[in-house]
């Protein structure tokens, strides 16, 4: 899905609400207001594949604020991904001020109240990603983050260009090598921007709780293939009670079952893309990470990555490994 629009050839109000109409298309519904009718003028592009929003957008003269009641009109948490080319930003969110601007990647949760406010002129570009597959990987993941894009901040450049040349390509890719490359993108981002400097601990969550979690997910990953792993034995081997676990994982915005079902898929998607593991079936792979039936265990898996274990394991199977280009494999930049 593909959506272009442009202010050009609009005059007045009329250019302002057909910019608003379009705004809440591409990201949710916002409370929007022109600092001058005369000189608002805004642009944007994005699309949508395999779980990602790929956006470039500029605008200038506005004023704009996601409100509670805006964030309850939206279809699921996200956070945004942004690279500013052109011009600053200035956001406020939850009595703190930061500014977004060139030179810097930002990422921050956009399904919280925020404000901006847009001068003489604004471009970026970003992707849009589901909170949900962050927290997979990073639990503990804050409200926002900044990275330096320079030669002394290597992972601030080796992000921002993956996310340049994805963006480039994605439309050339096929379903499974479009998946894998949105699932690399999302790694990059929780080792790069997040886990560096650990996310403070969500409201309602303390070091305690956190702990307490850390250690059940690392019980959950260490005993994905046995198909009796509940909230019961979870709690019971940590040590709690099944209420505990299951607010310790709400505090850090996630739900027991459901993360055992990620974790499961995830383990179970690595395992169909293995050359060593091809003489086995899907089925036996499905119950080799836990599923008791592989036909709930395809469906889950058609509903979480848009393609069928079948149709994965073909793709990845007959998938072509690119050529490494020179200077990763001597190690020169």
């Amino acid at each position: 899905m593909t959506i272009e629009f442009a202010t050009t050839g609009l005059a007045g109000p009329q250019k302002f609400e057909a910019w608003r109409s379009v705004l809440a298309d591409v990201f949710g519904p916002f409370e929007l207001r022109a600092m001058s009718h005369e000189r608002f003028h805004a642009r944007v592009r994005c699309f949508r594949r395999a779980q990602l929003q790929f956006n470039d957008i500029s605008y200038c003269w506005q004023i704009g604020e996601r409100t509670r009641g805006n964030i309850a009109q939206l279809p699921q948490e996200s956070y945004l991904l942004t690279r500013p080319i052109e011009g600053r930003l200035r956001v406020e969110r939850g009595g703190r001020e930061f500014t977004l601007r060139p030179g810097f990647l930002y990422l921050f949760n956009q399904s919280l109240p925020f404000r901006f406010i847009s001068g003489p002129g604004y471009h970026s570009v970003s992707v849009s990603v589901p909170a949900a597959a962050l927290r997979l990987r990073e639990p503990r993941i804050g409200p926002v983050y900044r990275i330096a894009i320079g030669d002394e901040t290597p992972g601030g450049r080796l992000l921002s260009d993956y996310m340049d040349h994805l963006a480039a390509g994605m439309h050339r890719w096929p379903d499974v090598q479009a998946l894998g490359l949105s699932e690399r993108l999302l790694d990059l981002i929780v080792l790069l921007m997040v886990q560096p400097g650990r996310a403070p601990a969500a409201a309602g969550d303390t070091a305690v709780k956190a702990a307490q979690r850390e250690r059940a997910i690392a019980y959950i990953q260490a005993h994905l293939g046995e198909d009796d792993l509940d909230p019961q034995r979870i709690a019971r081997a940590c040590g709690i009670s099944v209420r505990y676990l299951h607010q310790i994982f709400a505090a850090g915005g996630l739900a027991v079952e459901d993360f055992v079902y990620a974790q499961r898929l995830r383990k179970c998607r690595e395992l169909l893309a293995d050359p060593q593991q091809r003489g086995k079936s899907i089925a036996q792979l499905a119950y080799q990470v836990g599923f008791r039936h592989p036909a709930h265990f395809s469906r889950l898996f058609k509903a979480r990555y848009g393609v069928s274990p079948r149709e994965f394991r073909a793709s990845s199977c007959s998938a072509v490994p690119a050529q490494e280009p020179r200077d990763a494999r001597t190690g020169k930049t």
